[in-house]
């Protein structure tokens, strides 16, 4: 287990596009990966479901969640079930990587349980180096809204978190940084930067894998690009993650100083702070509204449910069929009449939006 990679990023900022660059370039991503969603990661999400599933638990510890707003318990990772939480994930990295030259693992909830990662990775004195990548907070918030039907703002408190806590957290360790920007319109020399900041031992002559690695990053993987929009969908995030961006933007080249990150985090710590419970309802609110998809969907449900009891119910009266052939016709009649209804109920409900455009188009 010679050197471990620990991608870090925001929740759909690039970290499974780089991370299978990673693995192009050699890295050992373990067991029990996620298949890829094609919705949304066509390309894989190469997150191994252990590591994942470690997190989630360790959220859960903390009475959180992967997209929790509220900030984590102060100095959550010093306590008892910390200590436990640092031996399990000893024996994770061992059990996968305990015969790996070169590994990687990707999850953007390590962003927020830094600390518990870190001291892991020292108790274990391993050769390890952070990589980063940052991404525009309205592209990022785009994409959860696309996927995750999460308000913009509670999508840029998340990326506030995620990004700041990666910069702050990491402090000496060895990192590298990079811009989804850059990993969209030039992955070989992301890749390059990677291999020589991380000293892989990778042919730089190896025209086959330079090419491979170029196609493997599509520039059609981006469906928003944000550069010159305003920040003010963000809501009262907006002047903070404007800021944030315009320092981020000058991590790649080294240019960020330790006082405007340490700026950043003070200003973070005063939101999360600040946070009342009336904000914290509202989004909840409105992530549990039901989409018109949705509501099909519990229409559908209703109906199937419907038709399973009027099934049900006319088996149980096929039983009384031997005992009265006389009343078979007029029954069965009956029930056909019922399920009919019961259909063209559920079929006007459930097209009453589909019938209401078509009539808006014929008025036009």
């Amino acid at each position: 287990m010679k050197e471990g990679i620990i991608v870090l990023g925001m929740h759909r900022s690039g970290t499974s596009a780089l991370t299978g660059i990673l693995n192009l370039l050699g890295a050992d991503l373990g067991g029990y990966l996620q298949i890829p969603d094609e919705n949304h990661n066509p390309k894989g999400l190469w997150e191994n479901i252990d590591f994942m599933l470690f997190n989630e638990a360790v959220f859960a510890s903390c009475n959180s969640s992967w997209d929790d707003i509220r900030p984590l318990p102060d100095k959550w990772w010093l306590g008892h079930d910390a200590a436990s939480a640092r031996k399990s994930l000893r024996r994770l990295i061992l059990r996968h990587f305990g015969s790996s030259a070169l590994w990687a693992v990707k999850d953007p909830r390590i962003c927020l349980l830094l600390p518990l990662w870190v001291n892991a990775l020292q108790e274990l004195d391993i050769n390890h180096r952070f990589v980063m990548i940052f991404r525009h907070p309205l592209e990022v918030a785009s994409s959860l809204e696309r996927r995750d039907r999460f308000h913009p703002e509670k999508s840029a408190l998340m990326w506030l978190r995620h990004t700041i806590r990666s910069i702050r957290r990491t402090g000496d360790e060895p990192c590298v940084s990079m811009l989804f920007d850059e990993l969209i319109s030039d992955p070989v020399a992301v890749a390059r930067r990677v291999t020589k900041a991380c000293y892989l031992d990778i042919d730089d002559n190896n025209e086959k894998l330079w090419q491979e690695i170029g196609e493997f990053v599509a520039p059609e993987l981006r469906h928003h690009d944000a550069r010159g929009e305003s920040f003010s969908p963000l809501g009262r995030f907006a002047d903070l993650c404007q800021r944030a961006w315009s320092i981020f933007q000058r991590l790649p080249d080294g240019s960020v100083s330790e006082t405007e990150t340490a700026a950043l985090d003070r200003e973070l710590r005063v939101i999360e702070q600040s946070l009342d419970p009336m904000l914290i309802a509202h989004i909840e609110d409105i992530e549990r509204r039901p989409t018109p998809v949705m509501r099909f969907e519990d229409g559908l449900d209703n109906w199937n449910q419907d038709v399973a009891h009027e099934s049900g119910q006319l088996t149980e009266r096929s039983a009384t069929v031997h005992q009265n052939q006389n009343s078979l016709p007029i029954e069965q009649d009956t029930r056909n009449c019922k399920f009919e209804t019961l259909f063209q109920n559920w079929s006007r409900g459930a097209t009453r939006a589909f019938r209401a455009l078509r009539g808006l188009s014929r008025d036009q």
